[in-house]
């Protein structure tokens, strides 16, 4: 199926990029065998750690949390995590710190300067999912949708349909 679905598109596989260098009229991609490609749009697509979000906002920081579940019709729930922290470590400074903490609403945070151009993120690159509930292929599969849809928009002169695409993201 892989076959199928790839015939006529150029695929290199285990080639692991290091930068890229954006142009006027494209993208050239560095390789860590010392290759490079040249294409009109580039699609980050490599994980968590990916080089080309690290290139594309140097800035941005991912923050792991902790996260515990509280069901909504039991929030009392949130006593047995406590319970559990206090029963690991009873007499630890940080407990009542880790309970404040963890009782915390996390709000999603915002990228501030994004700046639109032929280097587009996806998947795990764009918005990290927790693995808890298999969220990250599923939005990975969402987003290939909607960047799917904008490319269909693309012209060599005319690439708004990128910046379309990263405000649904």
């Amino acid at each position: 199926l892989r076959d199928v679905l790839l015939e006529g598109v150029p695929v290199q596989w285990n080639k692991k990029c290091i930068k890229y260098v954006e142009t006027q009229e494209g993208v050239w991609v560095f390789f860590e065998d010392g290759s490079q490609e040249f294409c009109n749009i580039l699609v980050g697509t490599d994980g968590i750690n990916s080089p080309i979000r690290k290139q594309k906002l140097p800035k941005l920081q991912i923050v792991d949390y902790g996260i515990i579940k509280v069901d909504d019709n039991d929030p009392a729930s949130v006593i047995e995590h406590v319970k559990l922290i206090r029963t690991l470590r009873p007499h630890c400074e940080l407990t009542d710190l880790l309970i404040e903490l963890m009782m915390r609403d996390i709000d999603p945070m915002s990228i501030k300067s994004w700046t639109s151009s032929r280097v587009v993120l996806l998947g795990d690159a764009v918005h990290v999912m927790s693995p808890i509930l298999g969220l990250g292929a599923n939005n990975a599969i969402q987003d290939a949708d909607k960047l799917s849809q904008a490319l269909l928009k693309y012209t060599d002169s005319n690439i708004s349909f990128i910046e379309e695409y990263e405000k649904k993201c």
